[in-house]
């Protein structure tokens, strides 16, 4: 594998396309300072996806992209590709080659592709691990890599080293599964929270469920009962039914005999109809073919008239073309005539114009050899002249390059003078950014202060979100149970209502009271007051005495009782207040210890004090039993929605309902409280938010800045570096300038002797030409004379020539018009004949349209005469089927009354039919069958719809719900336990990829370690060097020092080092990686240049090498370096701020030359 291509578009200096083939063996890029031969090896670096614009040797990404120059524009676009040859299948993809693109643009947006096709970054990274290739491996080293070789971190270096190893891979692995297993922890807290959560929903839906079944219990009771109910009234239905079927036969028949008549009647005027619509499709088709019989007649007149017209218009034509065939034949004989004159006279004309042509030609031929000899004098003359202009141009040549050499001497002192100032000037500048640099470390520390107590106050306002949260949820359930209890107090209050609108004793109280007659109230049950826990004890006392009326006189309850007679609305009882005797009190009170007296439970208004002592005459309680007058009464618990307490409970049920309302609104209002208080915790956390947001990029800004100020040093002190090389380079350059000049002056008096020859020659030249030229003057005034004599002959015969030919054509024209003439005459004779034979046709046509209209027209007076008679029928028929709908219609409602009727019953049927079917998945018959011999107590399913009401709403779902939570939460118990196994499975993973990188590791180092030490010994002739772990007992994130000792200097620390020394020392460790994992190609970016002759040697030996291993890319300025190179590239800035490309392939033979 090797790097076969790279293309560069906008990228940096290289504003057009330019494209670097590269073989196998060592390529040179060279070329002058800042021309951009160093944005070569930018560009493969930046291509394989390098992030760091530092790196670049920029200040931001952006600044890759080509930003105009002095005659172009900015590029909105960079773009890189390198193709890599992959015939050996170095790269785990199935091509032979590999193309890998990077694009910019200005807004910011970056793509990759592989072999065109778009992908990810970390998809290139992917594709180059363990190969050495990449941003951040060891085939890109240029002085910065070799500096960072030899001054970062141990733990940096240690990348390089994990690069040869081959253990990037791994790395990648373990971190994919680190953060496999990070997830796998959140998946484990995640299930845990939701088997917590799973186990609460389970404990709340068991009573839920209870409930469902009991109330499900409930409903097939109901079910049962309601079912044989409808059963009955279906049956009762069932049998009205067959009677209005019985009923509805005969009319049934009558409806249908007279829709028979009716019918009947109506397809006869439908006959009729289409009758009359034949017929008046006859009378309008006759109309229509007399019509056209006219239009026929019309046009055979209009032929006639037509022929007639054209007939005598080609009379005339006849007539005209005799005369013109007259005429032409009188042309044609004068033309004749005056053409052979024409002939005789060409004859004579051409006999004088061949003898004069002659004479012109020989005196021609004498002045052409004369100008030959003029052209070859004057060719001479001007090639004398030419050599003379050569000369002068190479003075001039000569003088402007004294001129500009004297401008450059001039230009490089003012340069040199103009370095120093800029080079004292970059010392100025270093001195105040490095103390800007500790002043915003300082700012810095400060900042991350701030930060930590905002953090603080984030995590206390968090806190007291959570409780507030907590509590809102608490009051938030507590505003769900008082109205569900509203709500099921609200539907027993409503129950209650509509048991008492349809009690029947209860309508005749109400309708009673309705009448407003003076002297009554009530019923007692409204107008007692009973003893708090008395309710059932009274009710069961008082019984249906509780609904008695009270009436002042019998008079006004008589009123009342015919009322209800008249009009058979029920029946009440009343208590008559002036025929109550006397009572003193209740002599029975003492007839049993520890009883007391039923009026003890009551109280009462004082005009019905007497109507209370009545009712409760001769009545104890004792205990849970009524005693009265030979009545006993007892038992178990009374009901509480029996008709006789149903005001009591309904006054009971609202004022519960006021109480839960007032609850209700306590809740909400400390709800609403604590939502504005939760809701300006909030806002109070958002503002510690931001301003820790604002802190957190003070803190990026100082950094960003810092890290600014930090390029903008380095950036300084390379720029001191690189002015004190451009004074010496400047000062070099004038030294050669002043070796030029002299070269020039001693040029000058070669160059004077050569013009006085050529000056000389061109004398001679001249007098000879002038004596040719007098020869010329003398023999060109008879050639013009014979040249103008022959041209006159030769223009006066072209004239008679042309004359004939003339003459010729109109003769045939003549003669073409005459036959013409003729046939057109012949032509217009059958046209004559055939005008005839029209008026002759169209005459005979006329006659027999005239009698074939008489017949149409005898034809629609017959056809309209039949239509009126239809028309008569049609009406009769219809007066008929008028009649017949009105007895319909009559039979119809009295029909439709008994079907209305039998609907009735129909759909009673069917609904009950329908409620059996969608409610109980029952037919008729079935129900029947099953639940025939079921007695029916509509009160009994009166209670049940109760008793379900009073349930309060009830989660059905609830006992599914707990089965499938049950199956949820052991779901999730299985889940756990597979987390547990893949956590344990990943830990086992974590410590295999870490036991392989210790193993590969330690391996690769110890060989990388033997080889530097050997390379080093060798490329210095001596001398030791080391590399040693930082914590060899951590081979997964131990650092990496160089140990070096140059021949006859002790240890020191590599800082030390010369820039020779260095970089000889990052040389012996790349190439020691080269011998244990060599990358497919090496770019060394001016490696040698602190290099001096001797060591360059060494280091082209060396590269030599390798060479044949790895493919060289070397940028250099070092001759010796690039006699070794197979091809060189030079790069160039032909235009100013922008780079072009030359390349030159090197034969063996020719290197020495180039060194």
């Amino acid at each position: 594998m090797h790097l076969k291509r790279l293309e560069l578009c906008g990228f940096k200096s290289f504003a057009d396309k330019t494209r670097l083939e590269f073989e196998p063996g060592i390529t040179a890029i060279i070329g002058p300072n800042g021309c951009g031969k160093s944005n070569t090896a930018d560009a493969i670096r930046w291509c394989l996806g390098e992030q760091s614009a530092r790196s670049l040797r920029s200040h931001q990404m952006m600044d890759v992209i080509f930003g105009g120059s002095q005659s172009r524009q900015t590029t909105g676009m960079a773009e890189v590709s390198i193709t890599f040859d992959n015939a050996t299948k170095t790269l785990p993809i199935d091509y032979s080659e590999v193309t890998v693109t990077r694009r910019l643009f200005r807004s910011g947006e970056s793509e990759y592709f592989l072999n065109k096709t778009q992908c990810r970054l970390k998809d290139i990274k992917d594709l180059f691990l363990d190969t050495g290739i990449g941003a951040e491996g060891y085939s890109v080293m240029e002085q910065g890599k070799v500096e960072f070789i030899l001054s970062a971190r141990p733990e940096e270096r240690r990348e390089l080293f994990e690069e040869a190893a081959g253990v990037a891979k791994f790395k990648a692995r373990r971190e994919e599964t680190l953060r496999k297993l990070e997830k796998v922890d959140i998946d484990m807290n995640r299930v845990n929270d939701m088997l917590t959560m799973l186990k609460e929903q389970i404990n709340a839906l068991d009573l839920a469920a209870k409930k469902a079944r009991q109330y499900q219990k409930n409903q097939e009771d109901l079910k049962r009962l309601e079912i044989a109910s409808m059963a009955q009234k279906l049956s009762s239905s069932a049998s009205e039914i067959e009677r209005l079927n019985g009923e509805l036969n005969p009319k049934q028949m009558e409806y249908e005999r007279l829709n028979t008549a009716f019918d009947q009647t109506d397809a006869e005027i439908s006959q009729l109809r289409q009758s009359q619509l034949e017929k008046d499709e006859i009378y309008v088709k006759l109309q229509g073919e007399l019509s056209q019989v006219k239009s026929e007649i019309n046009l055979s007149d209009e032929r006639i008239r037509n022929a007639d017209t054209r007939e005598k218009e080609l009379l005339e034509r006849k007539d005209l073309l005799s005369r013109e065939i007259e005429q032409s034949a009188l042309r044609a004989s004068e033309f004749d005539k005056t053409l052979s004159e024409l002939t005789e006279m060409i004859k004579n004309i051409s006999a004088r114009v061949q003898v004069l042509e002659k004479e012109y030609q020989d005196k021609q031929s004498h002045a052409e050899s004369l100008r030959n000899r003029i052209n070859e004098i004057q060719r001479e003359e001007i090639a004398v002249r030419e050599n003379l202009f050569s000369l002068a141009e190479e003075r001039v040549r000569r003088n402007n390059d004294k001129n500009r050499l004297l401008s450059l001497q001039a230009r490089c002192q003012g340069q040199v003078l103009s370095l120093n100032k800029d080079l004292a000037k970059s010392r100025e500048q270093l001195t105040p950014l490095i103390e800007n640099i500790a002043a915003r470390e300082n700012e810095l520390n400060e900042l991350k202060l701030r930060m930590n107590s905002l953090t603080e106050k984030q995590n206390d306002c968090a806190r007291n979100i959570a409780s507030l949260e907590q509590r809102s949820a608490e009051l938030n359930s507590s505003r769900n149970a008082f109205k569900e209890k509203i709500v099921s107090l609200e539907s027993r209050h409503q129950t209650l209502l509509e048991w008492e609108q349809k009690d029947p004793q209860r309508l005749a109280l109400r309708t009673v009271l309705s009448l407003n007659i003076p002297g009554i109230s009530g019923p007692v049950g409204s107008l007692i007051r009973i003893t708090t826990g008395a309710e059932e004890i009274v009710g069961a006392a008082l019984g249906e005495k509780l609904n008695y009326l009270i009436a002042e006189t019998a008079e006004a309850a008589q009123r009342a009782i015919e009322h209800l007679e008249n009009n058979n609305l029920g029946r009440v009882t009343f208590i008559v207040l002036e025929r109550i005797p006397e009572i003193s009190g209740d002599s029975s009170l003492t007839q049993l210890p520890g009883s007391r007296s039923l009026l003890s439970l009551l109280s009462a208004a004082p005009e019905y004090d007497r109507a209370l002592r009545f009712i409760c005459q001769g009545t104890l309680i004792y205990g849970k039993t009524v005693y009265g007058n030979a009545v006993l009464s007892g038992g178990g618990q009374i009901a509480f929605d029996k008709p006789l307490l149903i005001d009591e409970n309904l006054r009971n049920i609202q004022t519960e309902i006021e109480g839960l309302r007032a609850e209700l609104s306590r809740s909400e209002a400390e709800f609403i409280s604590i939502a504005q208080e939760t809701a300006a915790r909030i806002e109070e956390k958002k503002l510690v938010d931001m301003e820790a947001h604002k802190l957190e990029a003070q803190s990026e800004f100082l950094s960003s800045a810092m890290g600014t100020v930090r390029d903008e040093a380095e950036y300084v002190k390379k720029e001191i570096s690189l002015t004190e090389e451009d004074i010496k380079k400047q000062e070099a350059e004038a030294l050669q300038i002043s070796n030029d000049l002299l070269s020039i002056d001693a040029s000058f008096e070669t160059l004077a002797k050569e013009e006085t020859g050529l000056n000389e020659r061109l004398a001679g030249i001249d007098s000879t030409l002038r004596a040719a030229r007098e020869e010329e003057n003398q023999i060109t005034p008879l050639l013009t004379e014979s040249k103008v004599a022959w041209a006159t002959q030769a223009n006066e015969l072209s004239g008679r020539t042309r004359e004939e030919e003339k003459l010729r054509s109109d003769i045939q024209n003549i003669a073409l018009a005459s036959e013409q003439a003729r046939n057109e005459s012949a032509e217009t004779d059958n046209k004559i004949i055939e005008q005839k034979t029209i008026q002759h046709n169209e005459s005979q046509k006329l006659k027999q349209l005239s009698v074939e209209q008489e017949q149409k027209d005898i034809q629609v007076q017959q056809s309209l005469s039949e239509r009126q008679e239809i028309y008569k029928q049609l009406e009769t028929k219809n007066n008929t089927l008028h009649e017949l709908r009105k007895q319909i219609e009559t039979v119809e409602e009295d029909l439709h009354a008994k079907q209305m009727e039998l609907r009735s019953f129909e759909l009673q049927c069917q609904s009950f039919e329908q409620r059996l079917k969608e409610d109980y998945s029952l037919s008729f018959a079935e129900a029947k069958e099953q639940y025939a011999n079921i007695e029916v107590d509509e009160e009994e399913i009166s209670r049940l719809k109760r008793r379900l009401e009073s349930m309060g709403p009830v989660n059905l779902a609830a006992p599914e719900e707990y089965a499938n939570l049950e199956e949820r939460y052991n779901f999730l118990l299985n889940q756990q336990q597979d987390l547990i196994k893949a956590k344990e499975d990943l830990h086992q993973v974590i410590q295999k990829i870490n036991q392989t990188t210790k193993e590969n590791f330690k391996k690769t180092f110890d060989q990388i370690r033997e080889n530097f030490r050997n390379l080093y010994h060798q490329l210095f002739e001596g001398g030791e060097a080391d590399l040693q772990l930082t914590d060899e007992n951590d081979l997964l994130e131990s650092g990496v020092d160089i140990m070096a000792q140059p021949p006859g200097k002790k240890l020191q620390n590599i800082a030390l080092l010369s820039g020779g020394e260095k970089a000889l020392t990052a040389i012996a460790l790349l190439f020691a990686f080269y011998m244990v994992r060599p990358s497919p190609f090496c770019i060394l970016d001016e490696v040698d240049a602190p290099l001096d002759e001797a060591n360059v040697g060494r280091y082209i030996n060396m590269v030599k090498t390798f060479a044949a291993q790895s493919q060289f890319l070397a940028i250099t300025h070092n001759k010796r370096t690039m006699s070794m190179a197979d091809v060189l590239y030079g790069v160039t800035m032909e235009e100013l701020g922008v780079s072009k490309v030359i390349s030159v392939r090197m034969q063996k033979e020719e290197m020495p030359a180039i060194a």
